[in-house]
């Protein structure tokens, strides 16, 4: 998994439910990186680890975390300058349905 989509959770997470819940949740995933570089590639398991903690701490469902997570994916790109990209893709995936 990119580091880009790691701190998306981790940013979700924070303004959402604080910095400190993020904390508890890193603990229990048993992550020792502070941050993560967008384009390093992480194990798969990171972020299966940070959504299953975090479901457990937050107390929600897995399904409402994934989307407040994907949500917040749209903006947080937008800080990469990818959000053109995201909406040249949007347009064409969804011309041919419409």
């Amino acid at each position: 998994m990119y580091g880009l989509l790691i701190e998306n959770i981790i940013q979700y997470i924070q303004e959402k439910y604080g910095t400190e819940k993020w904390n508890e949740i890193r603990r229990l995933a048993q992550i020792e990186e502070i941050s993560f570089h967008t384009h390093t590639v992480y194990p798969d398991v990171y972020t299966k680890n940070i959504i299953d903690k975090a479901c457990k701490i937050l107390k929600i469902s897995e399904k409402k975390l994934l989307i407040g997570i994907g949500e917040s994916f749209v903006t947080f790109i937008g800080r990469y300058g990818y959000d053109v990209v995201l909406s040249a893709l949007g347009k064409i995936f969804l011309g041919p349905i419409f």
